[in-house]
C-alpha cells in the first residue's frame, strides 16, 4: 500500500482477529400510536422495494403487520383491523385475551381493565370523592389516557422518580441544606431541591423561585393549595418545625394515602430528603402523636397539565 501524504496509514496495534454480526430482519415491530397512546398499527423493520421499471427501486414502502381501531373506551371495532394478534393495543397496554376474549381486557401496573364496560376491575388507587372508584379516564376517553392505571401521568412520574432517588441512594446521609441539583445516585440534596427535581422531571417548571429566603416557602407561594379531602398521591405535603431555627420548613411528595370510610386521611407515605438520613420514604400517621403529623402546614398541587395527557385539537380525523 502506498502511503498518501494527505491520509497517512496508521497501524493499529492490539487488535487481534474480528467478529461478524448477523442482523435478521422481520423480528421487530414498530408501533404507530395516536395522541392517547393507542396502538393503531404496527409495521415491520423490513421494507418493500417498489420499482416502476422493473430495475432500480424508486422508493420503499413499510410492511404493515397489524391494524386496529377502537370505540372510545377501547373495545376493538369488528372488521376494522387486519390482525388482533399483536399483544399491545388500547392505551398502549398489554392485552389479556385469556380473561375476556380477544381485545376485551388490558392489564397495567395499577388495574385490570374491561374495554367493553369502560371500567376497571379493581378500585382506583387514587381516591377521588367526585366519581366512582371504578371509573376510568375521568369519563373522557377521547381526550385522556391512563398508561399505568393510576390516573395522573405527571404525579405518577414524579413518584416513580422519587423512588428512583431512594433506590439509587449512596450509602451515606444524602441531605445537605442548600443542595439542589443532584440526580439519582449522585451527591446530596435537600428537601426542596428534591421536590424541584421531581417536578421538573414530571414536565413542569421549577416552582422554587421568589424572595422568601427559603426553598419550601417559595414553593408554597407558587403552587395552589389542596384541601385535605382532595389529597391524592403525587400532591406535596409541607411542614413547619418552629424549634428548628436553621431549617424550619420541610416538604415531601405523597406516594400513597390511606383514608377511613368517611374519607378522612388516616395516614400517608412521604418521599422526602430529611436532615438525619437524607432520601427516604416514611409513613406519617395522622394520630395526633406523630412528630411530622403535628407540624403539617398544608398540601400542594404541582401538576398543571390536564390529567393525564395534554389535549389535542378537536378535529382528530
Amino acid at each position: 500500500m502506498q502511503e498518501s501524504t494527505l491520509y497517512p496509514v496508521t497501524n493499529m496495534s492490539g487488535i487481534d482477529g474480528g467478529f461478524s454480526i448477523n442482523f435478521i430482519r422481520g423480528l421487530k415491530s414498530y408501533e404507530l400510536t395516536n395522541h392517547l397512546g393507542n396502538v393503531l398499527a404496527t409495521v415491520s423493520d423490513r421494507k418493500t422495494g417498489i420499482s416502476y421499471n422493473n430495475s432500480v427501486f424508486d422508493h420503499y414502502e413499510a410492511i404493515l403487520t397489524s391494524t386496529q381501531e377502537y370505540y372510545p373506551f377501547g373495545f376493538m371495532m369488528p372488521g376494522r383491523g387486519s390482525s388482533s394478534a399483536y399483544r399491545y393495543g388500547f392505551n398502549g397496554q398489554k392485552k389479556s385475551d385469556e380473561l375476556s376474549g380477544k381485545g376485551n381486557h388490558t392489564t397495567a401496573e395499577f388495574w385490570e381493565y374491561d374495554s367493553r364496560l369502560g371500567r376497571r376491575w379493581n378500585i382506583d388507587p387514587v381516591v377521588k370523592h367526585y366519581e366512582s372508584p371504578f371509573a376510568t379516564f375521568d369519563n373522557r376517553p377521547i381526550w385522556l389516557g391512563d398508561p399505568n392505571g393510576m390516573d395522573s401521568t405527571q404525579r405518577n412520574k414524579a413518584i416513580r422518580r422519587g423512588r428512583e432517588y431512594i433506590d439509587k441512594k449512596p450509602k451515606k446521609n444524602t441531605y445537605e441544606y442548600g443542595a439542589k441539583g443532584a440526580q439519582p445516585g449522585e451527591g446530596t440534596i435537600d428537601c426542596s431541591g428534591l421536590i424541584s427535581q421531581l417536578i421538573i422531571y414530571a414536565g413542569e417548571t421549577d416552582p422554587n423561585y421568589g424572595s422568601t429566603g427559603h426553598g419550601v416557602s417559595n414553593i408554597e407561594q407558587n403552587l395552589p393549595r389542596v384541601d385535605p379531602k382532595d389529597v391524592v398521591p403525587g400532591n406535596l405535603a409541607t411542614f413547619y418545625f418552629p424549634a428548628d431555627e436553621d431549617a424550619p420548613y420541610h416538604i415531601g411528595i405523597i406516594s400513597s394515602v390511606q383514608r377511613d370510610e368517611a374519607g378522612n386521611i388516616q395516614s400517608f407515605t412521604l418521599i422526602h430528603s430529611s436532615g438525619s438520613i437524607g432520601l427516604n420514604e416514611k409513613t406519617v400517621p395522622l394520630d395526633g402523636k406523630d412528630y411530622y403529623a403535628k407540624h403539617i402546614s398544608g398540601y400542594l398541587k404541582f401538576d398543571m397539565i390536564p390529567d393525564p395527557v395534554k389535549k389535542v385539537n378537536a378535529s382528530l380525523y
